[in-house]
C-alpha cells in the first residue's frame, strides 16, 4: 500500500497550492470531467483485490484482463481531464505500471532484494506461493524489470509492502501537482516560449 506516500503528496501539494496564492475554497470549483470512468476503475480494482484475497480463481487467472480494463477506464478519465498537469503526470505513471503488468501476465513483479531491504523477505514466500492477484515475486525472466516494484521505501513511508515502482512515484508526483492545481486554481506547466517553469491560469 502507498497510503502514507499519497497522504504526504496531498499535504505537500496543498502547501504548494497555498504558497502559490490559492485557497481551500477553490476546491469547490474543480472542473473534473467524466469522473465516472476513474471511479469505476478504482472500484473494479478494489473489488478485484478483495476477490483475489478470498481466492477466487477467475480474478487470479485473468488478472491481465481485469487490470487491462481498469487501466483503460482510468486513462479515458485522465484524457478528458488533461487540462490538469497533475492528471497528465498520474496518467504517465499509470501507463508505466500498466506496461510492466501487461508484459508479465497482468501482475506486478516485486523484487526480492527490495523486499529484503525493507525487512519484508517473508512476503516473498507468500508472493512465490500464490501472490495476491496483482503482485508476484520477480523471477529471472521479468519483462520491463526497470518498471517493476524495485524501489524500497523507508518504513515510515509505507504500509504493507514497502516496495514501489517508478510508475508509483510518478503517480505520487502527479497527485502532488494535482492537489496544488486544485487549491491554486492554476495549471502548473513549463513555458514553451521561455523554457522556464511558470504558472498559468487553468
Amino acid at each position: 500500500m502507498r497510503l502514507v506516500l499519497y497522504i504526504i503528496a496531498v499535504v505537500l501539494g496543498a502547501i504548494i497550492g497555498l504558497t502559490a496564492g490559492g485557497k481551500p475554497s477553490n476546491l469547490y470549483n474543480i472542473r473534473f470531467e467524466r469522473k465516472g470512468f476513474i471511479l469505476a476503475a478504482f472500484a473494479i480494482q478494489i473489488i478485484a483485490q478483495v476477490m483475489s484475497v478470498k481466492g477466487i480463481e477467475f480474478v487470479i487467472t485473468y488478472s491481465y484482463i481485469v487490470y487491462g480494463v481498469v487501466f483503460c477506464l482510468a486513462l479515458v478519465g485522465f484524457w478528458h481531464n488533461r487540462h490538469y498537469t497533475g492528471v497528465l503526470v498520474v496518467g504517465v505513471g499509470c501507463i508505466m505500471n500498466a506496461a510492466v503488468m501487461l508484459a508479465n501476465g497482468g501482475k506486478m513483479p516485486v523484487s526480492y532484494e527490495a523486499l529484503a531491504k525493507t525487512n519484508m523477505a517473508h512476503t516473498a514466500e507468500f508472493l512465490k506461493a500464490s501472490g495476491n492477484g496483482k503482485h508476484m515475486l520477480a523471477g529471472d525472466n521479468v519483462n520491463l524489470e526497470f518498471l517493476s516494484d524495485i524501489i524500497p521505501l523507508p518504513q515510515f513511508l509505507g504500509m504493507g509492502m514497502n516496495v514501489v515502482s517508478l510508475g508509483d512515484l510518478m503517480v505520487t508526483l502527479g497527485i502532488l501537482v494535482l492537489v496544488a492545481e486544485f487549491i491554486a486554481a492554476k495549471s502548473f506547466r513549463p513555458s514553451i516560449n521561455s523554457g522556464k517553469f511558470s504558472v498559468f491560469r487553468a
